[in-house]
Formats: structure tokens, C-alpha cells, sequence
């Protein structure tokens, strides 16, 4: 081989599908004392593949060289590679069949739990006889490791584990046959995004999964991450931090929720208890709930708001065919 071929077959180990013509402009640039003008080079690289008629077909390099040959329609882009899908079966809903009686809550922020309201919640969930416990996220707050300035005499996420750990530890005591599921919301999720900036080489080992830490297979307690979708029935259940920029609350939770799932849906997230139904012009009914939380109803980043203690009970039948019963805890009373 002369030297331009050795060049020209150096590139084309490199970019085997690339097109002669662009490889050409690319050696060209790199070498130009190697060749007098571009077409030289496009003939260098064409000769190398074997494009230049039959007799050159049978050259050395041409069958190490040869471009694969393009699929049906003759386009390019059918040598591109397969895609990066992210969403693969980890996205997909998990399905809740009925009959079933669940108890939906979320935003109990432990430590800054209101412990009176939560008793109350539990209280009713227990006179009900749910079978199902949906922990719909922000269970635990994960205040010490949140990227948002905090003050340093909280800081304290040792403890936050341990008080959630004897919260799920007493729960499965109380409802021990019923089905436990635990949905990870923001809140949660502040852990993985501490371990992505601060031990990223602890990412994967599975003594540092937060479920791990909670405990939870030692109640056999399901967890639900990525933003996965729960469906009861025909109900849609997301803590409510899924959507990419959020859902906007122009009257209130429920509406904005509404406006974006387009089906019947329940999230928390908002603290608020809203309720929000529809009737489109084929006479379809699609109503949407934001249950209110269980933490202190006053924090330090947000003394005036809107927040309410809540939580609903939502039974499912055969058909998937639901009936949410929403409540709110007010004055010492479950309404």
C-alpha cells in the first residue's frame, strides 16, 4: 500500500459506514500534502472499498473495506445503532386488581410528622379493614441530605431512618395481612440524587438502596420507583411529582391534575384535599382527588399555605370499577 492508502485505511477502520465522500473531505483536511485534490482522495477511499468496477473488486482491501450493504430503500439511516429506550418494562404500571379496599396516604415527612393526625388516619383505615397500604410518597422527608439549605441542627438522617423504620415496623404489626406497597416520591428521592453527587461508587450496591435502609423487604413491603404508575382498577395513582414541570394549580390540585392526566387520578404532593370532575361531550365522567398530608402543618420554609391533613380510602371491585371515600382530619376528627 502506498501511504495515502495506509491513511485512508486507517480511517476507514474507524468509520467503517461512513460515507466515502465525507471520509474523503476528513483525510483531505488532515493530510492535503497526501493527495493533489479531494476527488484523488474520494478515488483513494473508493478504491480501497472496491467501488471503482469489477476488477478492483478483487484488490486486497476490498472485502475488509466494503461498506455493509444499506437496508431496503437504500438509506443511510438504517445503519444508524439501536436506541437507548428508557422506557422499558421498569416503566410500566403496576396493576392492582380488585376486590380490594386500599388505603391511600402520603406526605407524612417524617420526622416532622403530625402524630395526632396520622393516629387518626390509622385509626380509620384500621375501623374500615383495608387489605391494601399505599405509602404514596415523601413517607420519609430526607431533610438532612436535600439540596436545599437546611438548618444544620436538623440534620439528622440517621434518625430520619430510624423513626421510619419503627413507623413500618408497627404498621405491619397493626395490618398484618394487608398488602404494603411504598411509592417513592421526591422526597425520596433526594437520597439516590445525594449518593449521585456524593458516593457515586456506592450506586448499585444494594445495602445502600433506600428500601434497603427502611427495611422494607423485612415487612414484606413492595417499593415502587421511577415514577412508575399505580393503578387500582381504573384509578390512576402518582404521588404527583411525575410530570415533568409539574402540575400546575390554576383552581387547585384536582384541576391541575385533570388537565393533565385526562383520566381518573389521585396524587398527593400538594398537601391540599381537592376534588375536581368532568363530563366530555360523549357524556364520559373523569374525576380527579389531591389528598392532603400528614405532616406538621407548619414549616419553617412554608409558615402560610394552604395545607390540610388528609387522606383517602378507595375501594376497587372485580371490574375495576372504584369508589374513593376522601377525607380530611380537622378539629380531632376524621371527616
Amino acid at each position: 500500500m502506498t501511504i495515502a492508502q495506509k491513511e485512508a485505511a486507517r480511517l476507514l477502520r474507524r468509520f467503517p459506514n461512513t460515507p466515502s465522500k465525507t471520509l474523503a473531505r476528513i483525510i483531505y483536511k488532515e493530510h492535503p500534502r497526501l493527495f493533489p485534490n479531494l476527488d484523488a482522495a474520494h478515488q483513494v477511499i473508493r478504491y480501497l472499498r472496491g467501488n471503482q468496477g469489477n476488477e478492483h473488486r478483487k484488490n486486497p482491501g476490498a472485502k475488509e473495506f466494503a461498506r455493509p450493504p444499506r437496508q431496503s430503500g437504500g438509506s443511510p439511516f438504517g445503519q444508524l445503532p439501536p436506541p437507548r429506550n428508557p422506557f422499558d418494562e421498569k416503566w410500566q404500571p403496576i396493576n392492582v386488581a380488585g376486590p380490594v379496599r386500599a388505603f391511600i396516604v402520603g406526605d407524612i415527612h417524617f420526622p416532622f410528622y403530625d402524630r395526632r393526625a396520622l393516629l387518626l388516619a390509622l385509626r380509620e383505615a384500621k375501623r374500615r379493614r383495608v387489605n391494601l397500604i399505599l405509602l404514596n410518597g415523601d413517607i420519609i422527608d430526607c431533610h438532612a441530605i436535600s439540596k436545599w439549605e437546611k438548618d444544620p441542627r436538623k440534620r439528622d438522617f440517621a434518625g430520619e431512618l430510624k423513626m421510619t423504620r419503627a413507623f413500618l415496623v408497627a404498621l405491619r404489626e397493626e395490618f398484618p395481612s394487608a398488602r404494603i406497597i411504598f411509592k417513592l416520591g421526591n422526597h425520596e428521592e433526594r437520597w439516590e440524587s445525594y449518593m449521585y453527587c456524593k458516593a457515586p461508587e456506592c450506586l448499585g450496591v444494594e445495602d445502600f438502596e433506600l428500601h434497603n435502609l427502611l427495611r422494607l423487604p423485612d415487612i414484606g413491603a413492595e417499593h415502587v420507583r421511577e415514577k412508575r404508575l399505580i393503578r387500582l382498577g381504573d384509578l390512576n395513582v402518582i404521588h404527583g411529582h411525575e410530570y415533568r414541570y409539574s402540575i400546575s394549580n390554576p383552581v387547585n390540585p384536582a384541576r391541575g391534575l385533570f388537565l393533565r392526566a385526562k383520566a381518573h387520578a389521585i396524587c398527593n404532593h400538594h398537601h391540599q384535599s381537592s376534588y375536581h370532575s368532568a363530563k366530555n361531550i360523549e357524556g364520559k365522567h373523569t374525576g380527579c382527588w389531591s389528598l392532603g398530608c400528614l405532616c406538621q402543618l407548619q414549616q419553617d420554609y412554608a409558615p402560610y399555605n394552604e395545607w390540610i391533613h388528609g387522606f383517602a380510602i378507595v375501594d376497587v371491585d372485580a371490574a375495576g370499577k372504584f369508589e374513593v371515600s376522601h377525607h380530611v382530619v380537622t378539629g380531632g376528627k376524621v371527616r
